[in-house]
């Protein structure tokens, strides 16, 4: 069974990101485009202090296609991924919370040389081996334009064999991502989305992007509102928020959090939930009795290609099934059900949810043999080439051309929306000399 949606790919004159933050700031200069507590910058200094530090990068000279940013939150951050797309590289997020030797893999991997960070932190990236982006330019110099095709940022998930592997995503599936984003939302100019999600879970360009390609403004939760509900429902409240996009667990604390406090952010238009299998809970329907104006979307997508489909859930939240489905593919996508042996299923009949279009990741980086057993090129039907992702997910298509999602197909597990390999945990369990062997299972 195939689902399409190959059609209304959006503005045709996009295509790069960082295009969109830059027509932004020629249409609306002084609406402001990032909040985080007392700091704000409208579009004009956003869009030229990202021009300075993508100067700053470019005068480095470095061969090397990735600049490591730090996913500490603050304005500087976002200002750092706008200047290395600028730049014509692409960014690896590194988070200073994570095991050294695991960041040291990565950027190993991919051969990254400069970091972007806070004064603070940087003599801990340059203890993993990085040099620092140099800040001698304080004014931007001609900036020429990336290369058609090329990355926009490298993120790295569970690898089975004990080591991550790199996705690399292009501009192409990205900019596909949030024309669809946009013209399937109400947010607009002056709308406020909470930027939630940590930088190195792909949600966060979601986040970022499909704000600034309206005019909207985001802002930034500080780590203490992202760990506590009650305070992030404050700053919902206080930010009068707009958007949110929350993996499910994060939905349930929140939705907990307003129950037993009585308070329903009424600013709230849009929530989006991916990462995780969405449960309708007492408390999600209570919130959303409560905001009857509020839309719920359940968006689903793996990292190799960002999301892909969506569900609506709104009007009566009694009529909501406990175990919604994942909708609809996006604008640009097709959902193929196959069977082990790659050949299409009829509707209705479970097989392994693939992936193809203008989604699709370029694969992982200095892993061909993985990419091309991940990212096989088929024969459709009628007998043309068709590159596909296997994303070991069950899924099965109904009449209506909705998509039921049945689980993994392997042992893969996602804690709090992230990817995570069993197998990954137990090798690195079975390294130390105290274990005799090793079995990971989720509780």
């Amino acid at each position: 069974m195939i689902a399409n949606a190959i059609t209304g790919l959006g503005d045709k004159t996009i295509q790069f990101v960082q295009q969109f933050i830059q027509n932004q700031a020629v249409k609306t200069p002084y609406l402001v485009a990032v909040i985080m507590g007392n700091k704000q910058m409208d579009y004009q200094n956003l869009d030229r202090q990202s021009d300075v530090v993508a100067s700053q990068i470019i005068n480095q000279k470095t061969n090397s296609l990735f600049v490591a940013i730090s996913t500490t939150r603050s304005p500087e951050m976002i200002v750092n991924v706008l200047a290395v797309l600028k730049a014509g590289k692409a960014y690896l997020p590194l988070d200073p919370a994570f095991p050294q030797n695991r960041l040291k893999q990565q950027i190993e991997d991919s051969g990254a040389e400069y970091f972007l960070s806070g004064d603070d932190e940087q003599a801990f990236f340059k203890n993993l081996g990085l040099k620092r982006v140099s800040a001698d330019i304080q004014t931007p110099t001609e900036i020429s334009v990336s290369e058609p095709g090329n990355l926009a940022y490298l993120l790295y998930t569970s690898g089975s064999t004990g080591t991550p592997k790199g996705v690399c995503m292009g501009h192409a599936a990205l900019v596909n991502l949030i024309n669809w984003q946009n013209k399937n939302s109400v947010c607009a100019a002056g709308s406020k989305t909470l930027q939630f999600a940590p930088l190195g879970f792909d949600v966060s360009f979601q986040e970022i992007f499909a704000t600034f390609a309206t005019g909207g403004t985001l802002v930034l939760a500080g780590d203490n509102e992202r760990s506590d509900p009650g305070l992030l429902l404050k700053l919902i409240e206080e930010q009068q928020i707009n958007r949110l996009f929350l993996p499910f667990v994060g939905l349930q604390y929140l939705t907990e959090a307003a129950v037993s406090s009585s308070v329903f952010p009424t600013s709230l238009r849009e929530i989006m939930t991916a990462g995780e299998q969405l449960k309708i809970t007492p408390q999600i329907r209570t919130f959303f009795k409560a905001l009857p104006n509020c839309k719920l979307y359940n968006q689903y997508g793996p990292t190799e290609c960002h999301v892909v489909t969506q569900l609506v859930l709104e009007g009566d939240v009694e009529m909501w099934p406990d175990l919604p489905s994942i909708g609809t593919v996006i604008d640009g996508v097709q959902v193929l059900i196959l069977d082990e042996n790659l050949q299409e299923m009829a509707t209705g009949e479970t097989g392994e949810l693939c992936l193809a279009g203008a989604c699709l990741a370029d694969g992982y980086l200095h892993q061909p043999e993985l990419t091309l057993t991940k990212f096989p090129t088929i024969f459709s039907p009628v007998k043309t080439a068709l590159r596909i992702y296997r994303t070991g997910d069950l899924a099965k298509i109904q009449p209506n051309g909705h998509i039921d999602f049945l689980g993994r197909i392997d042992h893969q597990i996602k804690i709090n929306g992230y990817r995570i390999e069993p197998g990954e945990i137990e090798t690195l369990l079975n390294q130390s000399p105290t274990v005799k062997q090793a079995v990971v299972v989720a509780r």
